[in-house]
């Protein structure tokens, strides 16, 4: 699993290939590193995290404390806004 540390760094880096890692990282069973890779989600703006970050808020299992799943909120925004950008840029 990715630890908190890691998490951060990938997600500060916005490197496509680190998102396995960060999607795994998410189930974490220790909170701080599952927050991390949540956060580091919504930083890389990939939209294949969607549906995980969207698995996270609903938490049908309750794995995921209060703090994550407001993390997954907020990583979604940041996802869905790095997705709208990308497609008004890429309009003429």
């Amino acid at each position: 699993m990715v630890g908190a540390a890691a998490a951060a760094s990938l997600g500060k880096m916005k490197l496509p290939r680190g998102l396995e890692a960060l999607l795994q990282g998410t189930r974490d069973p220790m909170a701080e590193a599952s927050d991390e890779a949540v956060q580091a989600l919504g930083m890389l703006g990939d939209r294949r995290a969607i549906p995980t970050l969207e698995a996270i808020v609903k938490n049908a299992d309750g794995f995921y404390l209060d703090n994550v799943r407001q993390s997954a909120q907020r990583a979604l925004a940041q996802v869905r806004a790095a997705r709208s950008t990308r497609s008004a840029a890429a309009r003429p």
